[in-house]
């Protein structure tokens, strides 16, 4: 069976992130002064072939932790959608029902539907 997951990593509410400042500090400069604050992350779409929706959810959670993100400085959250037919990534709308949406944290013991950081 096919899924999509859709990644997010983004850094740790109490690190700075100088880029996202950055980017707030100069929205003024486009005419835009209603933006308060910026976080820049990351988002991955992952396609993978999985015999069920948990050993999905496993490979999912296992590529976070072990490559795509910084545990450290980063945290993650992911949706695993079923795949039924091939689409492109621009045919994947919000609208979908995800089969899981998770956040992770290290703080956590690192368990499936947990928040990893």
């Amino acid at each position: 069976m096919k899924f999509i997951a859709e990644i997010n990593i983004m850094p740790h509410k109490e690190l700075l992130d100088p880029q996202g400042k950055t980017v707030a500090k100069n929205m003024k400069n486009i005419d835009i002064f209603c933006v308060e604050d910026v976080r820049i992350g990351k988002h991955i779409t992952m396609t993978l072939e999985a015999d069920s929706q948990n050993m999905a959810q496993e490979i999912v959670t296992t590529a976070c932790q072990k490559l795509l993100a910084n545990p450290i400085m980063e945290h993650f959250t992911f949706e695993l959608l079923p795949l039924e037919t091939p689409m492109l990534a621009e045919e994947h709308t919000e609208a979908e029902t995800p089969i899981l949406a998770e956040e992770h944290t290290e703080a956590e013991t690192p368990m499936l539907a947990e928040e990893h950081t």
